[in-house]
């Protein structure tokens, strides 16, 4: 039995889900563009397949997250990314990359958007993605990978905020440069 994200269940898949913000912006995209019977391509997240299936009522679901994006949450602070199916997969990351993979119903791609083969451009009604722009290192390929990646008519849904917008410097890893100069943005009570 499929329920539709309503404004008056957002709370419950909250919780359901293990998720914060991306209930909320699934369901304002939802209004704007939709999701039902679509063919969605996530980019910079993983949001649950029961979630994807059961509330938004999509055709498929790709989900695209970079490899390393646990292992940097890690290293600044030992986070973990609410909501990623990442953690509970149990493929390598050459198992979940582009090559050798047939599209199914749901997908995890640990890769690049910037890495997209020709073979999925043209296959997705909609780009869903949500607090990944800012994470993205070549926008301008990224966008056009994205471009390409779409229908005819197809939509992209983002929602991103400027890189220096975190108040605990969690979008500013430690950076050391070609001198072995260090530079760490982050407070210094949270500087390790």
């Amino acid at each position: 039995m499929s329920e539709k994200l309503t404004e008056f269940n957002i709370s419950e898949c909250q919780a359901k889900f293990n998720l914060s913000y991306h209930v909320p912006y699934a369901h304002y995209c939802q209004q704007l563009v939709g999701f039902e019977g679509k063919d969605v391509l996530e980019v910079g997240g993983s949001l649950p397949k029961e979630f994807v299936f059961e509330y938004l009522n999509v055709n498929s679901w790709s989900a695209i997250e970079t490899p390393d994006y646990e292992v940097s949450l890690q290293e600044i602070g030992g986070l973990s990314h609410q909501g990623s199916i990442i953690k509970d997969s149990n493929n390598s990351c050459n198992e979940l990359g582009f090559k050798n993979r047939t599209l199914e119903k749901y997908n995890l791609f640990l890769a690049n958007i910037e890495d997209l083969p020709t073979e999925y451009y043209e296959k997705y009604d909609l780009i869903f993605s949500i607090a990944a722009f800012e994470h993205i290192h070549k926008l301008p390929t990224a966008l056009e990978k994205m471009f390409a990646a779409l229908k005819p008519s197809g939509k992209l849904f983002s929602m991103f905020s400027p890189l220096w917008s975190a108040h605990d410097g969690h979008h500013l890893p430690k950076i050391t440069d070609h001198k072995g100069n260090v530079f760490d943005f982050r407070p210094q009570s949270d500087a390790r």
